[in-house]
């Protein structure tokens, strides 16, 4: 009896780390977490080449996640990237789209960053798709199809200048141009040479040149500041000498002095009118008198 309890007890225990083991085993296939609460990460892929729910997501190669959810946007794919909460992810953080194996599936690489602020949930962040051997192939179909135009288009590039270097006038004018510019290199340098000299000097007479100029300004340096103080004074004064002749003369047109009302008075100006009219008429008078018998005067005295 005791052999047949052992044996039933042997057997329970045996199945029970079975079903738990089976059941831990499903629970890591489907990425089924019964501890803590994951985090939700979204990323924008341009593409993410075959990508499916449930792949792995990890972190600088441990494996701490897996997509939870793939959304088709116009411009790409939102991924929903479901992490453990023990990751600490930076305001630097990067996603990559990698390939997990030679049979052609996904996985997304993050690298956390080192940023001292840390990432926001709430935001998208902007993963890369790193090209894997599909990606390759499909690229290596589009060189096929474009590569013979590259190649008769390179063909009749090489052919144009096998003709022009076929061409004796051609060559014998590049071989006198080389030799031209290697004349005049040799030339410049030689200058370059005999002028280095000139050159120095001419360099440390800038120098000098600058000193001097920095220590008479320094040496100066209060009478230039007077100078300019006693400009700005009289730069001034004459700001104020123009203010009030702009008032005189405002004044002399609103007739508010006596210049303006002898100016504008024209009760004045036609009494001077006849006075010239007057003396101009006396003038005349006196002309024709000395011109016939002389000036005549009638004096009466009491």
């Amino acid at each position: 009896m005791d052999k047949n309890r052992k044996a039933e007890v042997k057997v329970g225990v045996t199945v029970t780390a079975a079903a738990i083991l089976l059941v831990w085993v499903i629970g890591w296939a489907q990425n089924i977490s019964f501890g803590d609460e994951r985090a939700r990460v979204e990323v924008f892929f341009p593409n993410v080449a075959g990508l499916e729910i449930g792949d792995p997501v990890a972190v600088n190669g441990v494996r701490k996640g897996y997509v939870d959810d793939v959304e088709v946007r116009r411009t790409g794919v939102i991924v929903s990237l479901s992490m453990e909460p023990d990751v600490d992810l930076r305001a630097d953080a990067e996603f990559f789209i990698n390939m997990l194996d030679l049979m052609g599936g996904k996985r997304v690489d993050v690298r956390p960053g080192s940023a001292s602020e840390t990432f926001d949930l709430a935001d998208t962040a902007t993963g890369v798709f790193n090209a894997d051997i599909p990606a390759v192939m499909a690229m290596a179909g589009w060189l096929g199809e474009e590569l013979p135009p590259l190649m008769e288009r390179l063909n009749l590039t090489l052919e144009s200048v096998n003709e022009l270097l076929d061409d004796r006038e051609m060559r014998d004018d590049l071989k006198l141009a080389v030799a031209n510019l290697a004349v005049a290199s040799s030339r410049m340098n030689a200058m370059l040479a005999e002028n280095r000299e000139n050159a120095r000097v001419m360099m440390e007479q800038g120098a000098e040149l600058t000193r001097s100029a920095n220590e008479t300004l320094d040496a100066n340096r209060e009478g230039i500041t007077t100078a300019l103080e006693q400009t700005n004074e009289t730069l001034a004064a004459t700001n104020r000498l123009i203010a009030k002749l702009d008032a005189v003369l405002e004044e002399t047109a609103a007739q508010e002095n006596n210049a303006g009302r002898l100016l504008y008075d024209e009760t004045l100006v036609e009494d001077l009118r006849q006075s010239i009219r007057s003396l101009k008429e006396v003038s005349k008078l006196l002309n024709e008198q000395l011109e016939g018998d002389g000036i005549k005067v009638d004096a009466y005295v009491f």
